[in-house]
């Protein structure tokens, strides 16, 4: 099953280091099936606008 992460960059609620110390740590778990990263400029609750980016890279990866 593919995995995909999409950081918050301005998340205060689960700040950035520990989003990228969970991408890490589940990685080294599961060497064989690594987090696909985006990194979107929003805080823990994105507004609409960006919500549709959030949308469009998942539309993408479902194609």
């Amino acid at each position: 099953m593919p995995r995909v992460y999409i950081r918050h960059t301005r998340d205060r609620t689960i700040p950035l280091a520990l989003q990228d110390r969970m991408i890490k740590e589940a990685n080294a778990a599961t060497p064989d099936n690594q987090f696909k990263i985006f990194s979107v400029e929003a805080s823990h609750a994105p507004t609409a606008k960006k919500y549709r980016e959030i949308t469009e890279i998942l539309h993408r990866l479902a194609k």
